[in-house]
């Protein structure tokens, strides 16, 4: 199995703290919800540790997946918010 350097894992070290940041997740848990140490989960947002191939992609499909969903999300709540707007606006005139 191949191993990627930390260096090489960097791009998604980035993703993941900017990710952490954004939806305002604490390590711990998401941590947990990708089956890896805590300790060692927290060493890769540092850069100080590379996770191994399984750890790496189980990271990565869960981004993906969360960020999707809250994409869904996003949408609808600013299609809710454009409807209402619109709707304040037709009772003005």
């Amino acid at each position: 199995m191949i191993q990627m350097s930390i260096q090489e894992q960097e791009p998604l070290v980035k993703r993941t703290n900017e990710f952490i940041e954004k939806y305002g997740i604490k390590k711990k848990w998401l941590a947990g919800k990708v089956k890896i140490d805590e300790q060692k989960f927290s060493y890769f947002c540092n850069s100080r540790f590379a996770l191994s191939f399984n750890q790496y992609n189980n990271l990565v499909d869960f981004l993906n997946k969360y960020e999707k969903y809250m994409g869904f999300v996003e949408l609808e709540t600013n299609i809710k918010k454009n409807t209402a707007a619109n709707d304040d606006s037709e009772l003005e005139d």
